[in-house]
């Protein structure tokens, strides 16, 4: 057997660890490259001993956090059922010290996916019982006591996985954009664009909208992915008040040129971004381009504890209210359909800096807010460090503030991943991977595809109601050799 706690090859690999290849990165690449339908063409099984060595780090971790190997290995997907957790744990015979260990090979698991999932479900569980855990340690463990396999991929993890993404989703706007997939995406947009035409989502229909028409953001085609909190502040919620005389005007009512309003409380706005892909038009316009879409939106509790409510940030709400865009600080802003206002306090509580970092850009001291940009769809390029931005794992906030206020996420995106090996994500990466990579549809390339036909069906449609004659049975015709 090899002593792992004297192995120099392990000293190098966790000497590693603060360079780009970390053991937790290098063991899980190794998982996902040979899991079934990858064909690597190296080795892909571990031997007896790493086996051996993977089974006594799985079952230490097991005991550490007072966790029952049958609980944590049945729900990771590897053992059918509590006798069968044999080929992933030790008894405590074989776990004594100087304990020759003599199993056959049959009773081992060689897959390295077996062992990597076990680590991530015992994970699960010791913080579902109060520990703190840090997965990337764990898996470094695992990771040392398979130093000799590992190293076959280590130069597969010299490529940035926020670049690899990144060139993954690229990959889909020229499939998308080849007049084989039966529609002429690209020719639609430019077209869509010439004729002052945009597609109404709610209709179906394209509409004549002349030269003051969004198209490319009604006619680009995209999915929904998420939505991201990219901040926070304190709001003071406000109700319209009878028109009363000025003499009559009771104390704390704020007057503007417009309705007069009441404070009735305070209470939390948090201000976000509904992230999706879309296929854009390239600069040149001869060509698609990904791109990721951000429309800004806002959410403002309903505050249930009266306006001098001390502890107003800890009640919660009956309700959260949302309106389009973000709020320019002491500005009232209606919301919902109530008679009910807000306006927010700044400085922002930021949740991200690309945000931040955006609002330094729309305000000036001087000109002030540049409100359009405050309230219109953004669109970000698809680069890996978008990509690390959008999908970065903001420990389920938005899933948390759905889970008191009844929101409904609008997102193509499964509400849970599930790896080969049985183990659940909840990770906005970890989701979007699952749908990128779908082997079947729906997948986000398959899901574009449908939004692509619908804009190009729709503006076909519009071109022959707009024609007549031999000109109106022309485009049907060329309609029908297209599908």
């Amino acid at each position: 057997m090899t002593d792992t706690a004297s192995n120099p090859q392990i000293e190098l690999l966790l000497n590693n660890a603060a360079g780009a290849t970390s053991p937790a990165s290098l063991v899980q690449r190794a998982a996902d490259l040979t899991a079934p339908g990858h064909h690597w063409k190296g080795r892909t099984k571990l031997t007896e001993e790493e086996a051996i060595a993977a089974m006594r780090v799985v079952t230490t971790m097991v005991h550490r956090f007072g966790l029952q190997p049958t609980t944590t290995l049945v729900k990771a997907g590897r053992a059918s059922a509590p006798s069968a957790t044999y080929k992933l744990y030790l008894t405590p015979k074989e776990m004594a010290a100087g304990a020759a260990i003599t199993r056959k090979r049959k009773d081992l698991n060689l897959s390295v996916r077996a062992h990597v999932d076990s680590i991530r479900q015992i994970a699960l569980h010791a913080r579902a019982a109060g520990h703190e855990v840090d997965t990337d340690e764990l898996l470094g463990g695992l990771a040392a006591a398979m130093p000799d396999f590992l190293e076959q991929f280590r130069e597969e993890l010299d490529i940035d996985p926020d670049a690899e993404l990144a060139s993954d989703i690229e990959r889909i706007a020229p499939w998308l954009a080849s007049p084989h997939r039966g529609i002429e995406v690209v020719r639609f947009m430019t077209e869509s664009f010439r004729q002052e035409v945009i597609y109404n989502e709610q209709t179906g229909l394209m509409e004549y909208q002349g030269s003051d028409g969004d198209w490319d953001d009604a006619n680009t085609p995209f999915i929904p992915l998420l939505t991201r909190v990219v901040a926070r502040a304190a709001a003071d919620v406000l109700i319209e008040a009878p028109d009363q005389h000025e003499e009559e005007k009771p104390r704390g009512r704020i007057r503007l040129s417009g309705p007069e309003l009441r404070p009735i409380g305070k209470a939390h706005c948090f201000i976000a971004y509904k992230v999706g892909l879309g296929a854009a038009l390239t600069q040149e316009r001869r060509g698609l381009r990904m791109v990721f879409t951000l429309d800004p939106v806002s959410y403002v509790g309903q505050p249930i504890g009266g306006e001098d409510d001390p502890h107003w940030m800890t009640r919660g709400y009956s309700k959260l209210m949302s309106v389009r865009g973000i709020p320019i600080p002491g500005r009232p802003q209606r919301v919902g359909d109530e008679g009910q206002w807000f306006s927010v306090h700044w400085p922002l509580d930021y949740k991200c800096t690309e945000f931040e970092e955006f609002v330094d850009q729309v305000y000036d001291d001087e000109r002030g807010w540049d409100e359009a940009a405050l309230w219109t769809r953004r669109w970000l390029p698809v680069t890996a460090q978008t990509c690390a931005r959008v999908f970065e794992d903001q420990g389920h906030l938005f899933r948390m503030i759905r889970s008191f206020s009844g929101l409904e996420e609008d997102s193509v995106l499964p509400e849970v991943a599930v790896s080969e090996g049985g183990v659940e994500s909840w990770a906005p990466r970890d989701r979007f991977e699952s749908l990128l990579y779908a082997k079947d549809e729906p997948s986000a390339a398959g899901l574009l595809l449908e939004q692509a036909e619908r804009r190009m069906r729709a503006f076909e449609e519009f071109m022959i109601r707009s024609a007549s004659g031999i000109r109106q049975r022309k485009l049907a015709f060329r309609s029908r050799m297209r599908r």
